[in-house]
């Protein structure tokens, strides 16, 4: 029996206007893909991608929404992937 592999996770924070709902499930989906164990390329190198987003991480709350957003986000999350509408 194979030993399970400790993978490193590197968070994903995403961030788009709330009208790219179908472009921020592509990316999840993407993602979902990279991570596929056994066959995912993230997988094969000992990763896992994991995508949070305001629009499933984030609880409102009073204040600025950036400030908001990252105090409730771990800090090691800090990796954006912006998108906007062209």
């Amino acid at each position: 029996m194979k030993t399970p592999t400790k993978h490193k996770k590197l968070f994903i924070f995403l961030a788009s206007p709330s009208d790219l709902a179908k472009e921020r499930d592509a990316v999840r989906a993407v993602v979902a893909e990279l991570n596929k164990s056994g066959s995912g390329l993230a997988d094969s190198r000992g990763i896992h991608f994991e995508v949070l987003g305001y629009d499933t991480h984030v609880s409102p709350d009073m204040g600025r929404p950036q400030g908001v957003t990252f105090q409730q986000l771990p800090p090691e999350s800090l990796n954006p992937v912006g998108m906007e509408c062209l």
